[in-house]
């Protein structure tokens, strides 16, 4: 006879539970944004450096810094951070940001970035997760 004893699976269910909310509410944990502003900085300057080369752009060797302000307000704590709902929104504060992305695609995430972005994920579920996450590489 085959005896299955339930109170552990419901134990790991709610567990799962647990770390599934504490992935939806990534948005409003300071140390993750912090994480994920970081990243953010450095993938952006990743962007200016190659000249758009690290989104798989190509902006034909024009560096579109001629004051540096749009450059400055994306790689550095200038950078402006908008939560709605479940989506971050990493945006610079300069006015005519968005006249130049249309222009000039800027925006997007690099290999090392989205590596960065899931080792942040990873973190928080290891500090505070009720289950043994491990990360596969």
């Amino acid at each position: 006879m085959l005896q299955i004893d339930l109170s552990e699976l419901e134990r790991t269910v709610d567990d799962l539970k647990h770390d599934v909310r504490l992935v939806q509410d990534l948005s409003r944990d300071a140390y993750f944004l912090d994480l994920a502003k970081d990243a953010i900085n450095k993938n952006f300057e990743a962007i200016w450096r190659s000249k758009g080369v690290a989104i798989n752009e190509d902006w034909n060797g024009r560096t579109l810094v001629k004051t540096g302000n749009l450059r400055n307000s994306l790689t550095t704590n200038r950078i402006q951070l908008r939560v709605a709902g479940d989506i971050l929104y990493f945006e610079s504060t300069v006015y005519y940001a968005g006249f130049v992305n249309d222009l000039y695609r800027f925006y997007g995430i690099t290999q090392e970035t989205s590596k960065k972005l899931s080792e942040a994920v990873g973190t928080i579920l290891k500090r505070r997760g009720r289950l043994n996450w491990t990360v596969n590489r």
